[in-house]
């Protein structure tokens, strides 16, 4: 297990913050985040307790908006004088704030488990303010653009045929040895080929 500056092992101060999250003693878990940044200056441990105030302060934050929905509900019932739909409403109340509690004991108790065993607690949301909040960015991924789709390649055109040479005309006129003047492929007298 790995100490700190005054003897006293990183994973106890984390799990200590985790215990101080669930029983929402705020002051005293404020105190360890300092001494966490401040003190022992462990990314390790600064982590840890960042992740159990930001735990924290988000149930709070979800108890305060439960119970601000049903008293909002139960002024309205008041107004009517519908006392036992209010005591229906109190009592729904109630049990979100267990389920959110029961909840939160739950992640706190899994949260200790970890940190004991000097592991990093990974909490969907909160991890990423933690992140944030130490300066850890990490990059979106990027969508690579869209390929434009292929086109089949252009053949080459295909070469020019030789322009055939002109037919010459049979009637044209030709000397042959013999001295005869023809028209035809054969001389007309001694038959010799053109």
């Amino acid at each position: 297990m790995t100490k700190g500056k005054f003897g006293i092992t990183m994973a106890a101060v984390a799990a200590l913050a985790f215990v101080l999250a669930f029983l929402n003693i705020y002051t005293v878990l404020i105190l360890l985040v300092g001494y966490a940044i401040i003190a022992e200056n462990n990314n390790w441990l600064t982590r840890q307790v960042l992740h159990a105030l930001y735990l924290r302060v988000a149930f709070t934050i979800a108890s305060v908006l439960i119970s601000g929905l049903f008293s909002g509900i139960n002024a309205l019932f008041s107004l009517v004088r519908a006392y036992g739909v209010m005591s229906v409403m109190s009592s729904i109340n109630s049990f979100f704030q267990v389920v959110l509690n029961i909840v939160l004991f739950l992640i706190c108790i899994m949260a200790f488990l970890k940190v004991v065993k000097e592991q990093d607690v990974k909490i969907p949301v909160i991890s990423d303010l933690v992140d944030k909040s130490m300066g850890i960015f990490k990059p979106k991924p990027v969508k690579p653009a869209p390929q434009p789709a292929e086109q089949p390649p252009v053949a080459p055109p295909p070469p020019a045929a030789p322009s055939p040479e002109p037919v010459k005309a049979d009637n044209e006129e030709w000397t042959c040895s013999c001295g005869n003047q023809n028209t035809g492929k054969f001389c007309s007298v001694c038959g010799t080929k053109k």
